[in-house]
């Protein structure tokens, strides 16, 4: 193996993935167009798009799996296309439905995935059913399974040779709440033990919910990629718990650069130029107000991927 513990937690800036200029065509589609973009070192990085946006294709090119058109992708500096072995070496990855031997159990399904990378090791097999929550069904035919029992081996078997860069896509998929929470639980220890964690998945809250990065794609072009604070920016909007908040809706409706004040539960929320909110809780308290909160307002995942994306509900993400 290339890598160590020491090594992989101890270098923490740089890219674990750099797609430039990815680009894939089938006859005169365009699949996915000119895409560039990095998934820092460390970072856990969502991967967003609606239904046939080219998500999987993106992936299938970064992991090595369909040729590209033109472009490269590249993991922890080595080219996919000239350096797969190597590439392979560094990589877990679970794509779309996990496929094992349905007549064999889950744990004879890791064993044997796990001697064909070269690592026959019994006890890493028992500490991965472990951490996926499935020792108690590890000796249950793999075609018995759920799908959300055969998600949770397919990131097992990701994990096996324990991946500097682990790539997961639609972890969730199949999975109750309580299911999903517990991968979500999962996917931040594997970040806080170093390793980074590319996700694609359609629950827009569970991205919010993990991600330090993003990347949106529509139509096989990059509408977004950066840091999800940034993706998300702050509106605007300064929402103010206070005391006689009509009064202070009044007071600030006077204000020159205040745009819009209205009431929302109890608080009032205004619009402004956020550089000026030490200068509108200052006011507030100079003119005898008592001023419990003063926050600027996030937007939230779903309507910002709506908004680049140009979807109008939910049921066209899902369904696409």
């Amino acid at each position: 193996m290339v890598d160590t513990e020491t090594q992989r937690t101890g270098q923490q800036t740089g890219a674990a993935i750099e797609i430039d200029g990815l680009t894939k065509r089938f006859g005169e589609h365009v699949a996915v167009d000119n895409l560039t973009f990095s998934v820092p070192i460390g970072s856990v990085f969502g991967f967003l798009g609606p239904n046939g946006s080219g998500k999987t294709t993106t992936i299938g090119m970064v992991l090595g799996l369909i040729p590209p058109s033109s472009g490269t992708a590249r993991i922890l500096g080595n080219d996919v296309r000239t350096d797969l072995p190597d590439v392979l070496e560094r990589v877990g990855a679970m794509v779309e439905r996990p496929a094992f031997y349905p007549y064999l159990s889950g744990r004879m399904n890791l064993q044997i995935f796990a001697r064909q990378i070269g690592r026959d090791d019994q006890e890493r097999v028992s500490e991965l059913l472990d951490l996926t929550g499935m020792s108690e069904r590890a000796d249950a035919k793999f075609g018995g399974y759920s799908t959300g029992m055969k998600q949770r081996i397919g990131i097992a078997a990701a994990l096996l040779d324990d991946p500097d860069v682990i790539i997961l896509d639609e972890p969730t998929s199949g999975l109750d709440p309580a299911g999903q929470r517990e991968v979500r639980a999962l996917v931040r220890r594997l970040a806080d033990a170093g390793h980074t964690v590319f996700l694609s998945s359609h629950i827009l809250g569970e991205i919010q919910d993990v991600c330090t990065h993003i990347a949106i794609i529509n139509r096989g072009k990059l509408v977004a990629a950066g840091r999800m604070d940034e993706i998300l920016e702050a509106s605007n909007e300064l929402v103010i718990d206070i005391d006689r908040p009509e009064d202070a809706g009044s007071l600030l409706s006077s204000v020159d650069t205040v745009e819009d004040v209205h009431l929302e539960n109890g608080r009032v929320v205004i619009e402004v130029p956020l550089e000026h909110a030490a200068e509108i809780n200052a006011r507030l308290v100079q003119s005898g107000f008592a001023v419990s909160q003063l926050r600027h307002r996030e937007r939230d995942l779903e309507d910002r991927f709506l908004e680049l994306t140009d979807q109008h509900t939910r049921s066209e993400l899902e369904n696409g």
